[in-house]
């Protein structure tokens, strides 16, 4: 009796361990299934595009700011101009010379007009290409095709402007904290939170902007704010932990390299934050899982084995998989989930995903012809009208884009006028 007592407690012990490991291997499986879809979308070889693409994009700023600084510098008064070259040799070097100031404003003054057009042609140029190349990470990430190329410029330019219009607002919020703290009694670490809470409000408001305009999908903020969330802690933790690294790393035999590489690494890191982010959003609110493979089995499954005529296989296939056969369904290759070789494997994942259900064309067959009649015309009469209203909608941002132009020109004009009088 006590026997089988004692065996019965040991059988509910192992019941019990092993519906602990069931717990935990099923509390682990959507992690485990979002790093795999985090790989296979190749996040951080593409964050490393981005990175590149925001270096190439922050230089046409920065000439931007300097062509604004000229138009500034221009319409100062003598006693003005005298003040503000004081506040800049104050900032500098000891060593630099006070020449050294009077050339560069004078050169700023003088050249202003260039700088600007300059500045604002590169500007909006490397500014929308970034994020051109943002709309296509985020294309991989949710599966969606990219925009046609009008539609994609003018996301890129709107988004763009959205950029230049959040900038202040950002730099409002990041500077109320410290603001309102700054009237309270002196507190050293009620001032270092304040400085991490503008970053997480500055960064937040960034970050949803993005995620809702830049993927070619209508993004509800129900589905976005997680993501946001997300990218905005993990970036105020970056920027906290940053220049650490920048103190420890830049002072070292990496200090010879420069601070574009610094720069470089910077916003490489942010990238895979962004990148994150989006990720968090399509897998958790979109409900996008991981592709079978990884993008670079996936182009050879697609050229080599998905090709449905011969002509198109000796185009496409690499040359190991010329004589390899053609198809859109496993069964022709003899392909099924109990093959060890894994391009087979997900190559009849790819192939039965794509191949139409003949269930569901036989359920939907029968339809009535008056009915299908009915449902022609509308989809007719609804093709009909959607190029007019693309259209109308095309012009009406495109006359937009003209008069913010021409206002722009007109009052460069206007100015640069004030300044010969």
């Amino acid at each position: 009796m006590a026997t089988n007592t004692k065996e019965s407690q040991t059988n509910a012990k192992q019941h019990g361990v092993t519906g602990a490991l069931h717990a935990v291997q099923k509390d682990a499986r959507p992690l485990q299934a979002f790093f795999t879809k985090f790989s296979n979308d190749w996040s951080t070889t593409l964050a490393a595009a981005l990175a590149y693409n925001l270096l190439m994009a922050i230089f046409p700023i920065a000439l931007a700011i300097l062509a604004i600084l000229g138009l500034v510098v221009g319409s100062l008064s003598q006693a003005e101009y005298s003040k503000l070259q004081v506040q800049i040799l104050h900032t500098l070097p000891v060593s630099t010379p006070p020449g050294t100031v009077n050339s560069i404003t004078k050169q700023l003054t003088n050249s202003s007009s260039i700088l600007v057009i300059i500045a604002v042609v590169l500007a909006l140029f490397n500014g929308s290409r970034l994020f051109i190349l943002m709309e296509g990470i985020f294309g991989i990430i949710y599966h969606v095709r990219h925009r046609t190329v009008i539609k994609q410029n003018l996301m890129a330019f709107g988004m763009l402007i959205l950029f230049i219009l959040l900038i202040p607002i950002m730099a409002f919020a990041s500077a109320l904290p410290a603001v309102v703290l700054s009237i309270l009694p002196k507190n050293t670490l009620l001032a270092f939170l304040g400085g991490i809470l503008g970053v997480f409000i500055a960064s937040y408001i960034l970050f949803q902007a993005i995620y809702m305009v830049v993927p070619n999908q209508h993004i509800s903020f129900r589905n976005s704010w997680l993501g946001a969330l997300v990218a905005a802690i993990a970036m105020d933790i970056y920027l906290t932990l940053f220049p650490l690294y920048v103190h420890f790393v830049g002072n070292g035999p990496a200090a010879s390299l420069g601070a574009g590489i610094l720069l470089l690494i910077f916003f490489y890191y942010f990238a895979v934050i962004l990148l994150l982010g989006a990720q968090v959003n399509a897998f958790f609110a979109e409900g996008v899982r991981a592709t079978p493979v990884d993008l670079v089995t996936l182009v050879h499954i697609t050229t080599s084995h998905l090709p449905k005529t011969e002509e198109d296989k000796e185009q496409q296939a690499a040359a190991s998989h010329k004589d390899a056969p053609i198809g859109t369904t496993a069964t022709k290759t003899h392909v099924d989930d109990s093959v060890a070789n894994s391009d087979l494997k997900a190559y009849s994942a790819i192939t039965n995903a794509a191949a139409p259900d003949p269930n569901r064309q036989e359920q939907q067959a029968p339809v009535a012809p008056a009915q299908d009649r009915h449902e022609t015309k509308e989809e007719h009469k609804t093709k009909k009208d959607r190029p007019k209203q693309t259209t109308s909608r095309l012009w009406t941002t495109l006359e937009a884009l003209a008069g913010t132009s021409l206002a722009f020109v007109v009052e460069l004009v206007r100015m640069r006028r004030r300044k010969l009088q």
